[in-house]
């Protein structure tokens, strides 16, 4: 039925953000407290006291919690520690320029063994489970090594490794399986896992300039910088939580339009456009449309379209279908604690039902897709890890390229290359073959600046987590060399998207493609133009960061956003 619509729909928001509760923001320095060191370079914990190590004056030193205050230990064994470790009983103190770890007796203060390491470039040290972690600027990598007699039992890449800047990653810790590693040009706190060497979680700490040591007291965090001179406490309590931040505010107006360059006429053009919603990357302020009679129509997936009809088209005559949307679109970025993740019973059956169906483009059962997940995934039962190393296993065999046409999931697999939308294919494919819900999202796009033109789209995946909803996972975006950046594109959105379209498979009003889709009757002959795409502006500031809001992403899914 048709309808006359306003020409300015205003949305109500779907989300609570801005009156939640304010909540500790993830990676927030609790307390700083002043040191009386020169040089703070490293930090231990045995159990039972901090350590420190100030490189100026050459010392380790006891360190007051409480108020910073020092109390000297010992000199350290060499001239130029970097690190320092400790296993409770030990310390391990890294120098780099000797290359060699000394191990100190606690309790005797006495330097007992000196090992000397197979590492060009070493900064940083950890001891966890049995083992040593050292890392290697030259060669970007962290070496798990012997304890007994520096063996490499494995490497992995280090969080920044790749072809881009130097490594400044002056800090480790251990803990339950995870590195946390500091790094000083980025701000940034790392959580690496040590069986994969994926980065987890990216931790920004903008406080801090300059963070060398790193430790945990129990399961408290600390961190000293060399620039403030402070011992600081750190919080990460990332478990069920998200944020977003960054916002800005733009208007996009996309068209698509069709021009019928004869020589006869075109009986009739059908668009739709997909219409956005609140999700939490994006606030919709307003929606219009042009021309301003359409009709308001549904998909199976539950996606809302503007329908429009065209008649009669005559040659060299052009027809358009435009939706005018002002937004606020927000950086968002899960934190997500694999051991937290619930098993797969858990998930609802409902979207278990409906978003791990096959579909003619994912062909789950294909035994290509088949052999794939159990190489990929093999035996893992955690949605987090079998979601991860799907994701690691499609940027491993895949490379991005984008030419014309959407192929099924095995085909695509098979060349080995891809657009996003095929990238995307594939990895719903074999996610879905686990059992994992899976489905898509389709954007436009700002390109570069925030006044621009888009007519490439971008659509990538989300992933349902038990504990946490549903988590965007962008497999062609993360398909780089170094860690921290695969890491930024699971769980992470930039603020640069406004998501009009989510599917799950083939719709009956846009088939497999996203944003917008059309279809045309000719009686006798028409040469037809078309062309979709949205052109982008800012609007007020240009970027306006926005207090950092904390939502919770179970609660969004509970209300049927995102």
């Amino acid at each position: 039925m048709m309808k006359k619509i306003s020409i300015i729909i205003v949305i109500l928001l779907a989300f609570n953000f801005f009156n939640a509760k304010k909540e500790t923001y993830p990676s927030q320095v609790l307390e700083m407290i002043p040191l009386n060191a020169i040089s703070p370079i490293a930090l231990a914990y045995s159990g039972k006291d901090l350590f420190l190590i100030d490189k100026e004056a050459l010392k380790i030193f006891k360190v007051n919690i409480s108020n910073g205050k020092t109390t000297e230990f010992i000199v350290t064994p060499g001239t130029n520690p970097s690190s320092m470790t400790s296993d409770g009983k030990f310390l391990y103190v890294l120098d780099n320029d000797e290359k060699s770890i000394f191990k100190i007796d606690i309790a005797s203060k006495q330097t007992v063994f000196r090992l000397e390491i197979d590492v060009d470039s070493p900064l940083a040290i950890a001891y966890g489970d049995g083992f040593l972690f050292i890392n290697d600027l030259s060669k970007k990598t962290i070496n798990k090594i012997s304890i007994e007699d520096g063996t490499t039992i494995s490497t992995t890449p280090m969080p920044t490794a790749g072809k881009g800047r130097a490594t400044d990653e002056f800090g480790m810790s251990y803990k339950n399986g995870y590195l946390y590693i500091t790094d000083r040009s980025t701000d940034t706190i790392y959580q690496v896992a040590t069986s994969t060497g994926d980065v987890i979680n990216i931790y920004k700490v903008e406080e801090l300039p300059f963070m060398t040591g790193i430790t945990f007291i129990n399961d408290e965090l600390y961190v000293t910088d060399l620039e403030r001179r402070v011992l600081a406490k750190i919080d990460l309590k990332a478990e069920k939580r998200a944020y977003r931040r960054l916002s800005k505010t733009e208007e996009v107006v996309y068209t698509e339009r069709y021009i019928n360059y004869g020589p006869d006429t075109l009986d009739e053009i059908n668009i739709a456009i997909a219409i956005p919603q609140n999700l939490p990357n994006q606030d919709i302020i307003s929606i219009e449309f042009n021309p301003k009679t359409f009709e308001k129509r549904t998909d199976r997936w539950g996606q809302e379209f503007a329908y429009f009809t065209f008649k009669n088209i005559k040659p060299n005559q052009e027809m358009k279908a435009e939706m005018k949307v002002k937004a606020n679109l927000y950086e968002i970025r899960y934190f997500i604690e694999p051991e937290n993740i619930g098993p797969v019973s858990l998930i609802p059956e409902d979207i278990r039902e409906k978003y791990t169906k096959d579909d003619i483009k994912y062909s789950i059962n294909d035994p290509f897709i088949k052999n794939a997940v159990k190489e990929a995934a093999g035996e893992e039962k955690n949605p987090y890890w079998i979601a991860r190393k799907i994701y690691k296993y499609v940027q491993e065999k895949m490379h991005y390229e984008l030419s014309g046409g959407w192929n099924i999931a095995p085909t695509v697999l098979k060349r080995g290359s891809g657009s996003c939308s095929e990238y995307s294919f594939v990895y719903i494919s074999m996610c879905r073959s686990m059992g994992i819900p899976t489905r898509f999202a389709g954007s436009v796009v700002i390109r570069g600046d925030d006044a621009s033109y888009d007519d490439v789209f971008h659509r990538w995946v989300e992933v349902y987590l038990p504990n946490y909803g549903w988590i965007p996972v962008d497999p062609s975006g993360g398909d780089e060399v170094e860690p921290e950046k695969q890491a930024e594109y699971f769980g992470g959105l930039k603020n640069r998207f406004l998501i009009t379209t989510i599917g799950a498979g083939s719709s009956e009003y846009l088939g497999w493609e996203y944003n917008s889709s059309s279809t045309y009757k000719c009686t006798g002959r028409c040469k037809i133009m078309r062309y979709k795409g949205g052109r982008w502006e800012p609007v007020g500031k240009k970027y306006e960061k926005a207090r950092e809001n904390i939502f919770s992403p179970h609660e969004a899914s509970s209300k049927g956003c995102y």
